[in-house]
C-alpha cells in the first residue's frame, strides 16, 4: 500500500511539472484569438485567461491533495477480521483470526 501512495504522489508531482505556466497559455491564447501583443485589448485578454487559467490550477492541486488525504486516511484503517469457515453436511461453523 506504501508504494502505492509513493507512486501516486509522484505521478501527481511530475504531471503538474510539465504543464505550461497560466500565464503562457493566456499569451498564446490571445494571440490565436487574434489580439495584438501591446493592445490594451490584448492585455485585458491575457489578465482574464491567466485568472481563469490560475484558478482551474488551484482546483486541480485541490483536488489532488484531497486525493492524497484520503488515501492516507484509508492505509490507516484498520483490516476486517480474517475468517476460516467449514462447512460438514448442513452444519458451517466459522473461526476468526
Amino acid at each position: 500500500m506504501r508504494k502505492l501512495l509513493v507512486t501516486a504522489l509522484i505521478m501527481a508531482t511530475t504531471g503538474c511539472a510539465s504543464r505550461p505556466e497560466p500565464a503562457e497559455l493566456a499569451q498564446s491564447a490571445c494571440s490565436q484569438y487574434g489580439y495584438q501583443v501591446g493592445t490594451e485589448d490584448y492585455r485585458e485578454c491575457v489578465m482574464t485567461l491567466h485568472a481563469m487559467y490560475q484558478q482551474e490550477a488551484d482546483v486541480r492541486a485541490r483536488m489532488i491533495a484531497n486525493g492524497m488525504i484520503d488515501m492516507g486516511r484509508s492505509l490507516n484503517r484498520p483490516l476486517p477480521p480474517r475468517m476460516r469457515c467449514n462447512t460438514v453436511g448442513d452444519s458451517t461453523q466459522c473461526r476468526q483470526y
